[in-house]
């Protein structure tokens, strides 16, 4: 690699509108019983998976059994997420362990529906209001092909906390519509006055706008109402602006892992240790946007971590990001400088897990896999400022709009939103993992008020995709 900064992608950060804003909204409703779906999916991993289970003459029957025997959740990450759940349903902790233990059972099982489904996977979710079973939706054409999706139930161990839902649409024709609302909603987008993703519960594009807008903008939000298949949701507030929380778990010795701050002239959080396919190269993943406002309203590239003694040493000063623009994502790569400090010893597949009142301290907490969100599903997050943190999926594929500290407003797209608002300057970038797996790198936060408030994340997985790179995983 040239001693030099990595060429800006062509699908760097380009803002969508110059004005003042600030914050965002809204949490969708939980249920709609008459149409379900869930997150978009890729082909790799599961196709990964069935390879290995036949070169191994495995039968079916041991794939979720013997990854949910390896991949035993964290006492003390399973400690705060229950408490999350048992606050938010106002249950007892007991019966949130034993709804937590279900998303657990069923960690990885969309490659693997995915894989016997393709573009007839209608996606699964997570239902509260049925004691928090899995939900797997099924069109007709899916309905065909049941005895073979009901092996695979089988083998994660859920047979008796599953249902079926017949449902209208997939997941691929969820984001199909979504994609073609999208040109009559870009004055609305672009000034974040309105938002939109995909529920797949409801099995609709749920679009968000704010209360007042133009008459016009009014006609068409209207017309889109009618669509079969899309909800729009007006919300009180002003602006759906969210922001950017890049700017302390700060500090941990070598080897370098995600889940800890890292520095340039302003603080960001590090994600995975992630390193590029037949190459020798590692990086540290995180949000592409710390890179972007790095380069435009700081000094440059090079990035920093300190030590446990709080002294700071480089990591490097190339980079590799995507941010905003036609793509919309919001990943970006810091290289391992081989002679670096933090390369020795080498870095590990780990994240850190912050101590809280209901967490224990974890610097080693292992990634295990990669894999795609669910709606009702709960992941963790930690964060330099806020620590380790657990809330609830409840949309994706979302379109988002958020200010940068220029002034000015760039969106992405195709990202998972949390139940959260707790993230603070310094948390961008950060993971967010559940049972030992990596779903996705915290990028901002809506906050238009107590009950208009979400955090979104870019998945891990389409960041991978960007910026050709793979996750590091632990054996």
């Amino acid at each position: 690699m040239s001693k030099q900064r990595i060429a800006p992608r062509p699908d760097r950060a380009v803002p969508v509108s110059r004005s003042g804003a600030q914050s965002w909204s809204t949490r969708i409703g939980l249920v709609d019983d008459s149409m379900r779906a869930e997150s978009i999916g890729t082909w790799y991993r599961a196709a990964m998976s069935w390879i290995l289970v036949s070169l191994a003459g495995l039968c079916l029957g041991s794939i979720g059994s013997a990854a949910n025997a390896v991949e035993r959740e964290d006492d003390g990450l399973q400690a705060l997420a229950i408490r999350y759940y048992a606050d938010k349903y106002r249950i007892d902790p007991e019966r949130a362990r034993a709804r937590l233990e279900i998303q657990d059972r069923a960690a990885g099982i969309d490659d693997a529906l995915i894989a016997e489904l393709g573009d007839d996977y209608a996606g699964i979710w997570y239902d509260p209001n049925k004691a928090g079973r899995l939900q797997i939706g099924l069109t007709r054409a899916g309905s065909a092909r049941l005895a073979a999706l009901q092996r695979v139930v089988d083998a994660f161990g859920l047979t008796a906390d599953t249902d079926w839902v017949s449902v209208n649409r997939t997941e691929r024709d969820l984001t199909e519509l979504r994609d073609a609302l999208r040109p009559d909603l870009q004055d609305l987008l672009s000034t974040a006055r309105a938002n939109m993703g995909y529920d797949t519960r409801r099995n609709s594009v749920v679009v968000r706008a704010v209360t007042r807008v133009t008459p016009t903008e009014e006609a068409t939000l209207r017309s889109l109402a009618g669509i079969p298949g899309v909800i729009v949701q007006r919300v009180p507030v002003d602006t759906f602006a969210a922001t950017y929380q890049g700017c302390w778990i700060t500090a941990c010795n070598p080897p370098l892992r995600g889940g800890r701050g890292v520095i340039a002239d302003g603080f960001c959080t590090g994600a995975f240790i992630a390193y590029t396919p037949n190459s020798p190269h590692q990086w540290l993943l995180t949000a592409g946007h710390c890179m972007y406002f790095e380069a435009i309203v700081g000094d440059g590239y090079a990035w920093h971590a300190r030590n446990e003694a709080m002294k700071t040493h480089l990591i490097s000063a190339y980079v590799n990001y995507t941010f905003a623009g036609p793509n919309g994502r919001d990943a970006g790569i810091i290289w391992l400088q081989p002679s670096s400090y933090w390369a020795t010893p080498a870095p590990i597949a780990a994240v850190v897990v912050k101590i809280s009142d209901d967490t224990t301290y974890n610097p080693s907490y292992e990634i295990r896999q990669t894999s795609f969100s669910a709606i009702g599903q709960i992941l963790c997050r930690t964060g330099r400022m806020t620590g380790t943190d657990c809330a609830e999926v409840s949309l994706l594929g979302a379109d988002e709009t958020a200010k940068g500290p220029n002034g000015l407003y760039y969106g992405v797209r195709n990202m998972g939103e949390v139940d959260a608002c707790g993230a603070q300057g310094g948390d961008s970038g950060g993971p967010l993992y559940k049972k030992h797996r990596a779903y996705g790198i915290y990028s901002g936060r809506v906050n238009a008020g107590p009950a208009f408030c979400w955090e979104f994340y870019q998945g891990v997985r389409d960041a991978e995709k960007a910026l050709g790179v793979k996750v590091l995983l632990a054996p």
